[in-house]
């Protein structure tokens, strides 16, 4: 995607399967606010980043639920950096051998 509103995560181990796998791309849109069931990449103050889906968002916390199947839960908005909207997944390229 060329738009210069859209950035691109690469997952990296299968931590997130089977929604999503090592090497692919998460690519998201900055123009978007993320609303109840989007599925967003989360940045944490930290630097953790990581993609879930948003169950609800009230009383300056967001409710998540986690794309792999985890138990739900909450963070406070104010330790989260940025979330942005998951627009697109590119899988990842498989290398094929010829023999």
């Amino acid at each position: 995607m060329s738009n210069q509103f859209n950035l691109s995560f690469t997952v990296k181990g299968n931590d997130l399967a089977p929604r999503l796998r090592h090497g692919e791309r998460v690519i998201v849109d900055t123009r978007l606010t993320p609303d109840t069931d989007d599925e967003v990449v989360a940045i944490a103050k930290d630097g953790t980043t990581t993609v879930l889906c948003i169950e609800s968002l009230g009383d300056g916390r967001v409710y998540f639920q986690s794309v792999n199947g985890n138990d739900p839960f909450n963070l406070p908005l104010k330790s989260l950096k940025a979330m942005y909207v998951v627009v697109a997944i590119q899988c990842a390229k498989k290398q094929v051998r010829y023999d």
